[in-house]
């Protein structure tokens, strides 16, 4: 856990904060180019049940895209959705429903023309990851929780002992495919705002960072009180991520001139992207938001590729346009250790926490 406690902060009933226009909520841009905010935007979906019955991948595909591009980026699925729905604008093509054949012409249609778009994929594969072990892991990352209630309740720490305690309960009832979604995410928004910082690291995005947003598929997401939660483990999983393999910013950024470096630092000068996950991240409805459904339908691609393990005409297309900072078309996860933020990177408070947390009883799942 970083420094700073999970907060609350009045947001409308939308989810985005009160004072973000609703076409930036949605993930879209308005209708009117005039006074559009120049901005970073990814679009996240999943494909794939993260489940084990039966056991297989299941992926996360991130697309991130200049404001820049936006607009011809939409007006081309747009089209493209069109000449398979007819004039019903509205509604939503699920990638899992396209043939082979109408997903190679989305790629060439609709993603190959946009100038700089990039795609990060990050998935799970639960032939190599037993359900126990993540059973494990959500009880120990749960079990911690109570430790830094604990910890935040001897130092008179309000309201985070309670919010902690909040989280410790919201994690232990966690099934391991939700838990498997969650680290999947949570490693996704972590590599694709590195490659995102990596690919868009000339002076000439610069201003598209000032404002940086993420567009996340809402699924079974619905209760707010949930979003805050996710928001949080989000912000946790980020901040001991970068402890253990530091943020690698561009030559240029690292005196903290960029507007990046300046928006993502504590008081202490370390990376926090806590602004980005508590003010910039928000799910949204897929049927609400052209670039989630790009996100849906570029997944897709990648599962099937994964899944049958031979290539096809639109992952050969789309494969160049996955990025990451280990050079690989997907990062494969699998959870090793019990949940704890114990270990070599342990910050002073989170072995105080530990050591809290060894001290209450562990509880039992009911049967």
């Amino acid at each position: 856990k970083s420094k700073s406690p999970p907060c609350r902060r009045k947001r409308d009933k939308d989810g985005a904060p009160s004072r973000v226009e609703m076409s930036e909520r949605v993930g879209q841009p308005p209708c009117s180019l005039l006074g559009y905010a120049v901005v970073v935007r990814i679009f996240i979906d999943e494909s794939g049940t993260f489940g084990w019955a039966p056991p297989d991948i299941s992926l996360h595909c991130a697309v991130i895209s200049c404001s820049s591009a936006l607009v011809e980026l939409f007006r081309r699925h747009l089209e493209w959705k069109t000449s398979i729905l007819g004039p019903h604008k509205r509604r939503e093509i699920k990638g899992s429903s396209l043939s082979d054949i109408q997903l190679e012409q989305f790629v060439s249609r609709v993603i190959l023309p946009t100038p700089d778009l990039k795609l990060t994929v990050v998935g799970i594969d639960t032939r190599i990851t037993p359900k126990q072990r993540l059973e494990e892991w959500r009880d120990g990352i749960s079990h911690y929780c109570l430790g830094a209630s604990e910890f935040s309740r001897t130092r008179d720490l309000h309201p985070a002992d309670r919010q902690y305690k909040e989280m410790s309960g919201w994690l232990w009832n966690r099934s391991p495919e939700n838990l498997g979604q969650m680290i999947s995410l949570g490693e996704t928004i972590a590599r694709v705002t590195q490659n995102a910082v990596i690919w868009f690291h000339d002076e000439k995005f610069e201003s598209e960072f000032a404002d940086f947003e993420v567009a996340i598929d809402r699924g079974f997401v619905r209760n707010r009180e949930h979003e805050m939660f996710w928001r949080e483990f989000f912000r946790g999983s980020s901040v001991n991520k970068f402890r253990q393999k530091p943020f690698i910013y561009p030559e240029r950024w690292s005196k903290g001139r960029h507007v990046f470096g300046r928006l993502c630092s504590n008081a202490d000068g370390e990376l926090d992207l806590s602004p980005i996950f508590r003010d910039r991240t928000y799910f949204v409805d897929s049927s609400s938001s052209e670039g989630v459904q790009i996100a849906d339908i570029c997944a897709n691609v990648c599962l099937r590729y994964h899944r049958r393990e031979r290539w096809f005409d639109a992952y050969r297309a789309l494969r160049p346009l996955i990025v990451d900072v280990e050079k690989g078309p997907m990062t494969l996860l699998v959870p090793a250790n019990e949940g704890g933020l114990g270990g070599a990177f342990a910050t002073t408070v989170q072995e105080e926490v530990a050591v809290h947390a060894k001290l209450i009883p562990p509880r039992t799942h009911r049967t």
